[in-house]
């Protein structure tokens, strides 16, 4: 894991420059991003990193895997730890889909486990992941205590969706995906983050909301309530004309890209000569379309023949 290992190389020399009093480790995780911070969680123990808190959100790191590289750290290199997934019946409402067609009908946790993990034992058609519930109460492979039991025992929090109280432990997200947009789900685990038990009004998560107005990043103010709009900006003009004040309305939803003029194709925006790179490429060094008369990589000598797809190479 370069990517890993180069941030950590760089965080412990940032710690050795400011000292660890300066700075709080806090690993969030979703899904696949379980597994991305189990093998981090190795490079962090072995710089001497101590980690504040780990949130994973309906993880699919296999049960094994957790044992092996998290379990062991709960409570010494990790202070905190809590799991966040969705109810057993929540994950067979759940559906895999795409496009509006629903392909699997339950949720992409079940079709990992069942179709995309390899057992580590012959006979079993289920691999355990840390994201489901239906594996917490069995015995641990080579030992008479749970999933559930082993977290606890270990200072850490299970929680599954729909859960309302205490306020660190709340989730109501109803899909595999919607963890990271859930309200109760992220205000738990920004609540965790502090250390807190109680929220404050400024720490209810808001998707998409912009910082408090004179917040810089990395600096908490509490002097206002997180909805005030911004201010609105005044736009630059010529002097003597009337400068014209320009607002926007608040963010509400998630950004989305805007969709490309008349469908344009990927293809097309590299290779604006044929609308395919590939021919492009063989165009620029001699190949031509059979029956095309423009082309200019086409010697004048080049014989033509009916128009067809296939590209052949020019004579010499």
């Amino acid at each position: 894991m370069p990517g890993g290992s180069l941030t950590v190389t760089r965080l412990a020399e940032y710690i050795k420059k400011h000292g660890s009093d300066q700075v709080a480790v806090h690993l969030v995780g979703h899904s696949a991003g379980a597994i991305f911070h189990a093998a981090l969680l190795q490079r962090l123990v072995e710089a001497g990193i101590q980690v504040e808190t780990i949130a994973l959100l309906a993880p699919g790191i296999r049960v094994d895997e957790f044992r092996r590289d998290i379990l062991p750290h709960l409570g010494k290199a990790v202070a905190r730890f809590a799991t966040f997934a969705l109810s057993d019946q929540r994950e067979l409402d759940d559906v895999c889909g795409v496009g509006g067609l629903n392909i699997y009908n339950k949720s992409l946790l079940f079709l990992v486990s069942r179709a995309l993990e390899r057992p580590a034992a012959s006979g079993t058609f289920e691999v355990p992941l840390l994201g489901m519930e239906r594996f917490f109460d069995q015995p641990l492979d080579g030992d008479a205590t749970t999933l559930r039991q082993a977290i606890t025992a270990a200072g850490g929090a299970a929680i599954f969706s729909r859960s309302a109280a205490p306020a660190d432990s709340r989730s109501d997200a109803v899909a595999h995906g919607e963890f990271d947009d859930d309200a109760p789900t992220m205000t738990s685990v920004v609540l965790r983050v502090l250390g807190r038990t109680t929220p404050s009004p400024e720490n209810d998560y808001q998707a998409n909301a912009a910082l408090l107005s004179g917040e810089q990043p990395g600096v908490t103010s509490r002097s206002i309530t997180p909805t005030q709009p911004f201010k609105p900006a005044a736009e630059i003009h010529a002097p003597g004309e009337t400068p014209l004040v320009e607002t926007a309305q608040p963010q509400r939803a998630r950004p989305k890209a805007p969709q490309q003029p008349f469908g344009l194709e990927p293809e097309v925006a590299v290779a604006p000569r044929s609308g395919s790179p590939i021919i492009d490429v063989l165009q620029s060094t001699g190949w031509m379309l059979e029956g095309d008369e423009t082309s200019a990589a086409a010697p004048a000598s080049a014989k033509r023949k009916k128009p067809s797809s296939a590209a052949k190479k020019t004579k010499k």
